[in-house]
C-alpha cells in the first residue's frame, strides 16, 4: 500500500508541478495539507474529503486540507472531546483537523486524522473562563492547535484498528 502525506504549497487543480509528482507516485492514500483545488482526474479517480481551512477570524482561507483514497471508500468523522470548550474550538479549527475511516482496496481500515497546524495560538478572550490546566502546557502562555488535539486523542482507543496521524 502507497500512502503519500504532503503540503502542496497551495497546488491548484490546473496542471501542476506537485499533481504531476502526485500521479507518478499514485498514492492508495494521501492526506493532502494545503491544497487550492484538486484536478478533476483525481476526482474521479479518488474518494475524496476536502475541506477549506478556517483562518484566525473564522473566515475560510484560499487552501484546504484533503484525505484521498483510491479504489476506495472514505467517511467523514467527528472528533470530539468531553469537555464543550474544546469542542468548540475545534469547530473554528475547521479544516485544520480532518477525521475519516479510510477502507483501501485491499480491504483494510484505517482511522486518519489530516492535520495542519495554523500558524497562531489560539485566541485567550476565547478561552478566558475556561478551565484549560489539563491542556496547557507548563512553558507555554498560548494554547494552540496542537494542544487541542492531544486533548482529544486522549480519548480515543487507538488500541483499536490502525490509525495514521499526520
Amino acid at each position: 500500500m502507497r500512502v503519500i502525506t504532503w503540503n502542496m504549497r497551495r497546488a491548484t487543480n490546473k496542471r501542476h508541478e506537485p499533481w504531476d509528482y502526485f500521479n507518478e507516485r499514485s498514492p492508495d492514500l494521501a492526506i493532502l495539507q494545503e491544497v487550492t483545488s484538486i484536478p478533476e482526474d483525481l476526482e474521479n479517480n479518488y474518494d475524496q474529503i476536502y475541506q477549506r481551512a478556517l483562518g484566525k477570524t473564522g473566515r475560510e482561507q484560499a487552501f484546504g486540507n484533503a484525505i484521498l483514497v483510491k479504489n476506495g471508500q472514505l467517511s467523514e468523522t467527528k472528533l470530539l472531546s468531553e469537555k464543550h470548550w474544546i469542542n468548540v474550538e475545534l469547530n473554528n479549527l475547521g479544516g485544520h483537523l480532518l477525521s475519516a475511516k479510510a477502507q483501501v482496496h485491499s480491504g483494510i481500515h484505517f482511522n486518519v486524522l489530516a492535520i495542519h497546524s495554523p500558524a497562531w495560538a489560539i485566541d485567550k478572550e476565547r478561552l478566558k473562563e475556561m478551565d484549560v490546566s489539563d491542556v496547557k502546557l507548563a512553558q507555554n502562555p498560548d494554547i494552540w492547535g496542537t494542544e487541542i488535539l492531544w486533548s482529544v486523542l486522549k480519548n480515543q482507543d487507538l488500541s483499536k484498528g490502525n490509525w495514521i496521524v499526520t
